[in-house]
């Protein structure tokens, strides 16, 4: 959905969009959103100066993907000393490894890792209702700091 700058929706993009004055597309895919092809391609195929990409939880949930550990082998029934399961800090390590390497090539890639956002502080003050998802004051705490960097030029 395409929100203009004077009727964005509560939430961190919406509020970082209300406070730049731009307008803000949510492809909205909520618990969905698990890297799936058609999304970067959805991405890709939508107009935009910025594209901001929330990675995380959702696929640590799920337990979708995994880091390519060399050497495959398979073990029915599992195996707790698997290292090449998702976290959130191990994803958060792959995201900054990947896009420093990326950034020689293309300037216009960052990374933030959502800690700078809502942190361990924050949690303290605000924490998470459902240990999930944010509040409507989180939302916004989160909104706002994302806006400082986004638009701090």
């Amino acid at each position: 959905m395409t929100f203009p700058p004077d009727h964005v929706p509560e939430g961190g993009h919406g509020e970082a969009a209300r406070l730049g004055g731009v307008e803000l597309v949510n492809l909205g895919f909520g618990g969905g959103a698990l890297l799936d092809p058609f999304t970067a391609r959805a991405m890709r195929d939508t107009p935009a100066d910025l594209i901001s990409v929330k990675i995380g939880i959702n696929l640590v949930n799920a337990d979708l993907m995994r880091l390519r550990a060399g050497t495959l082998s398979f073990l029915a029934t599992g195996d707790l000393t698997d290292r090449t399961r998702l976290t959130l800090s191990v994803i958060r390590d792959e995201l900054s490894r990947i896009a420093t390497e990326r950034t020689a090539e293309d300037p216009n890639l960052s990374y933030l890792d959502g800690r700078e956002l809502y942190g361990e502080a924050d949690f303290a003050e605000l924490p998470l209702p459902d240990q999930l998802h944010p509040d409507a004051a989180a939302h916004r705490r989160i909104g706002e700091r994302f806006a400082a960097r986004l638009f701090r030029r």
